[in-house]
């Protein structure tokens, strides 16, 4: 059995990991909080850009002509965390993405960190990695990712989705699609924007392709702003079950220490009552 220092220390240990998941958890749940706010002020954003998008357009379902340098081939984004702090859905998420991967004909673009090594260790080469900042994610500028998916004729976005705080799912969308799958989320406008009534510089469809950019933008901040949510919710859980591992640990712990204090104090009243026979 151990000794009851052994154990006191042992003890400490726990607490203080217990009191770190704790520290991790409430950060995790502040970040929730404020990532839910501006995940709505993009859509919102997204739905104001679609109006003026569909006034421009007869059809916006069809979008411009774009300079593909790079035809048959198809840009896989994955969206993971920076750290190694989300759980075990980046895992999950990367998976995913391999079993729809053919290395001949798609490339691989990873936001956040954790990603690149996941697939370091599956002996994948990526194209090209993308820091996502652990407290603003805002701070990405997602038009420099879009001018290098722009180059490929098909582009795909792997993410994690927030479900609810307890449940996350992970997703894949169509980039390219996905602009008119968010526009039917929203209203069109009445008034059409012709030649009549406004003035395009440098020319209608250099503007016309500025705003499917922009917009496809949009669609991948929201992305990743899910995905951040949904990591900060699977850091939360985890938080949480490493909380509770470590109070079911302190209570074993606990119970081990008075049985160890009491077999100590056993030892040291059976010594004495030797050494006093021997004395005798």
């Amino acid at each position: 059995m151990k000794r009851s220092n052994a154990i006191a220390e042992e003890m400490q240990q726990i607490e203080t990991v217990d009191m770190l998941a704790e520290t991790f958890k409430g950060i995790s749940s502040h970040h929730i909080s404020r990532l839910k706010s501006q995940v709505l002020q993009s859509k919102e954003f997204f739905a104001e850009l679609w109006t003026i998008y569909t006034g421009l357009r007869e059809n916006p379902r069809q979008q411009s002509q774009r300079n593909i340098s790079k035809p048959g081939k198809t840009v896989d984004v994955i969206v993971t965390a920076e750290g190694g702090l989300s759980g075990d859905i980046d895992r999950k998420l990367v998976d995913w993405m391999l079993e729809k991967y053919d290395a001949e004909t798609h490339d691989i673009i990873v936001l956040g960190h954790h990603g690149v090594l996941q697939l370091a260790q599956a002996g994948v080469e990526i194209k090209k990695y993308y820091k996502v900042p652990d407290q603003d994610v805002t701070r990405i500028d997602p038009g420099r990712i879009i001018d290098d998916v722009l180059e490929y004729e098909n582009a795909m976005v792997f993410y994690q989705t927030y479900v609810t705080l307890g449940v996350q799912d992970i997703k894949s969308i169509d980039l390219f699609e996905s602009v008119h799958q968010l526009g039917q989320e929203t209203g069109t406008t009445s008034e059409r924007i012709t030649f009549a009534n406004y003035i395009f510089e440098p020319d209608f469809w250099k503007v016309v392709s500025y705003m499917e950019s922009i917009m496809m933008g949009v669609a991948l901040s929201q992305a990743i702003l899910e995905s951040k949510l949904a990591q900060y919710a699977s850091r939360f859980n985890a938080m949480s079950a490493a909380h509770e591992k470590a109070q079911d640990i302190t209570s074993d712990l606990r119970l081990s220490y008075r049985r160890a204090q009491r077999a100590e104090s056993d030892e040291r009243t059976r010594e004495i009552i030797n050494g006093m026979r021997h004395g005798r």
